[in-house]
């Protein structure tokens, strides 16, 4: 399983969401989760 698809990613985990988000960009996600889906 590819971590880094967005179909496979638990959204009753928003936690696990923002570290792929973070491991994607390469860099430390400095907004909350809440910012992630606003």
């Amino acid at each position: 399983m590819n971590i880094y698809d967005e179909k496979n990613i638990d959204h009753t985990q928003p936690e696990k969401i923002q570290f792929i988000l973070t491991k994607r960009s390469g860099q430390i996600a400095v907004n909350p989760v809440k910012k992630i889906y606003e």
